[in-house]
C-alpha cells in the first residue's frame, strides 16, 4: 500500500505535474497562451502568427514520442484485463519519464534564447533575409516542440485519469478540452489554455 501510494505520488503526481508546469508556462509566455497546431502539408507557414501554427515536418524524435503512446495503450489494456494495477502505474511512469526526457533533450528554452540573440543582432552580422530565415526556422521548431509535448501530455493525462481522476480533469480543463473529446483523439489546433497549470495533490489514501 505504501509503496503503491509512493509510486503514484512520485511519478504520476510529481513527474507529470512537473512536465505540465514547465511546458504550459512556455506556451503561456511564448505562444500567447495558445497550443500551437500542426499545419497540413504544403500550407504556407506565417512566421508572425505567434503560437498559431507550426511547420508540418516532425523529427524522428517527435514521431517516436507520439508513437510510444500507442504501444503503452496496448500494454495498459492488457494489464487491465488481468487487474495488474501496479504494472499500469509502471507503464504510466515510463511515459512520464519519456516525456520529461524529450522536453529536456529538445530544450525549447535554448531556442527562445537563440531567437532573442538573432532578433537583437546589434552587430548587423546577418542580412535581413538570413535573419528572417533563422527566426522562421527557430519559431517553427519551438512551436513544434510545444505542440508535440502538449499532445503527449494530453494522451498521458487521459490514460492516467482512472488513477487520479480529479487532478487529470483539472489538467484537461486547463487545456480547454471539451468532455466529448477527452478520449485519445488529436488535440484541436490553436487551443487556448484556460488559467495557470493546476497543482497536483498527493495521493494519501
Amino acid at each position: 500500500k505504501v509503496n503503491f501510494t509512493q509510486k503514484v505520488n512520485s511519478s504520476l503526481v510529481n513527474d507529470l505535474g512537473n512536465l505540465i508546469q514547465r511546458s504550459s508556462t512556455m506556451i503561456i509566455k511564448h505562444c500567447d497562451g495558445y497550443v500551437p497546431s500542426i499545419m497540413p502539408p504544403g500550407a504556407e507557414w506565417q512566421g508572425d502568427m505567434l503560437g498559431s501554427a507550426v511547420g508540418s515536418a516532425l523529427t524522428d524524435r517527435d514521431l517516436e514520442l507520439l508513437g510510444s503512446v500507442s504501444a503503452s495503450i496496448r500494454n495498459i489494456y492488457a494489464f487491465l484485463d488481468s487487474y495488474q494495477l501496479y504494472q499500469i502505474i509502471e507503464e504510466l511512469s515510463m511515459l512520464n519519464r519519456r516525456g520529461n526526457k524529450y522536453f529536456d533533450t529538445e530544450a525549447p528554452w535554448t531556442i527562445v534564447k537563440k531567437l532573442k540573440h538573432i532578433q537583437s543582432d546589434g552587430t548587423n552580422s546577418l542580412s535581413e533575409s538570413e535573419k528572417e530565415r533563422l527566426i522562421k526556422q527557430n519559431k517553427q521548431r519551438l512551436y513544434t516542440i510545444l505542440y508535440v509535448i502538449t499532445e503527449y501530455i494530453r494522451c498521458v493525462t487521459v490514460l492516467t485519469s482512472p488513477v487520479i481522476p480529479s487532478s487529470c480533469d483539472e489538467v484537461l480543463d486547463m487545456y480547454n478540452i471539451p468532455i466529448e473529446l477527452r478520449g485519445l483523439e488529436s488535440i484541436p489546433g490553436k487551443t487556448e489554455l484556460l488559467g495557470p497549470p493546476p497543482t497536483f495533490s498527493d495521493t494519501t489514501n
